[in-house]
């Protein structure tokens, strides 16, 4: 019989009861839609589900000692995305290496590929028009972490304010990680998250 230790038996409750509270506020969430009207709260409302479902998939890998394998998160989170764009001819193209982080830099990524995609998905292929995503992590020779969110959609044009707001908390959550972020916005729109080593993430 294995040798079960006091400790992980707690971490095994402490996810228990990381993933019943994070199923409670999905469905909290989802009876708050079903009732919304407004369209911005129902938008806001929308965006805040994506963000709890993004942070819930990652609490099941992330270790609570030592690094997390992001590249295998980004593979297991790419199932969801898929599913969000289920009847709409988009693809979702991966290229990811096996990179770890820290449990403050896996949180944070993950919003950054969430808000990424989604705003891809929202915006880059309007009325059915149909496409391709790409996403790419890999840590350079240099040690710098690279995430890369492309699409071959319609692009950015300056008059469109559609998705700025993203693209803003995108800005800030790699400021957060003392990066930066690069927007080419030519055949589609290729977004580029520069994330330096070892950085411990700025306090707020």
């Amino acid at each position: 019989m294995p040798n079960v230790t006091v400790e992980s038996l707690l971490i095994s409750e402490l996810r228990h009861r990381l993933a019943n509270s994070f199923q409670l506020l999905q469905a909290v969430i989802h009876i708050r839609l079903r009732t919304a009207v407004d369209p911005d709260s129902r938008r806001h409302l929308s965006w805040l589900l994506d963000v709890v479902t993004a942070l819930s998939m990652l609490q099941q890998r992330i270790g609570f000692k030592g690094p997390t394998d992001f590249g295998a998160y980004l593979t297991e989170a790419a199932t969801y995305w898929r599913r969000v764009c289920e009847g709409r001819a988009i693809g979702i193209v991966l290229d990811v290496s096996a990179v770890q982080v820290t449990e403050a830099e896996a949180s944070t990524l993950a919003l950054i590929a969430h808000e990424l995609i989604s705003n891809a998905i929202e915006h880059a292929f309007p009325h059915g028009q149909a496409g391709s995503i790409e996403l790419m992590f890999h840590e350079r020779a240099d040690g710098i972490r690279e995430l890369v969110v492309r699409d071959d959609g319609r692009g950015m044009p300056d008059a469109r304010d559609n998705g700025r707001e993203g693209l803003e908390l995108v800005c800030g959550l790699a400021e957060h990680l003392g990066g930066q972020v690069e927007l080419i916005n030519e055949r589609g729109v290729t977004a580029r998250v520069l994330v330096p080593p070892a950085h411990t993430p700025r306090a707020h």
